[in-house]
């Protein structure tokens, strides 16, 4: 009896560094991007149902492609089109948000808290929170 345990603790360790091995780690910032975050308030950003589109081209007549997470990574220096400005998606594509929902990005929890666009080694795009 004790065998069966201990052979399955051993695969359960195996299995579990297997995964932990897996888990995407960054590769490094993304040059030319910096985080901003969407212009709401507190309570906005605890309504499920408000969604903020992104556009596959600068315009609002352009093809929703997406909404926006709470922070997005938009070219820099800005790179503004008919009010909209230049952002890229998790996958790395190119979309387009209006320019008056996003902000410079600052926490209220820790002001001294910095956002850095970055590439993941499974390819995405995210953000890392460094301490300063």
């Amino acid at each position: 009896m004790r065998t069966g345990f201990f052979s399955v603790a051993f695969w359960l360790t195996v299995v579990g560094s297997a995964f932990a091995a897996e888990r995407p780690h960054i590769v490094g910032p993304v040059i030319g991007y910096q985080c901003m975050a969407l212009n709401l308030t507190v309570e906005q950003t605890q309504d499920k149902n408000l969604h903020v589109p992104v556009y596959a081209g600068p315009s609002a007549s352009a093809q929703v492609v997406g909404y926006a997470s709470l922070q997005v990574a938009v070219r820099s220096p800005l790179h503004e089109v008919n009010g909209f400005v230049e952002a890229l998606s998790p996958t790395g594509n190119v979309i387009w948000i209006k320019g008056n929902v996003v902000r410079p990005y600052h926490s209220l929890s820790d002001p001294t808290a910095r956002c850095v666009p970055v590439k993941f080694s499974n390819g995405r795009y995210g953000f890392d929170y460094p301490h300063s």
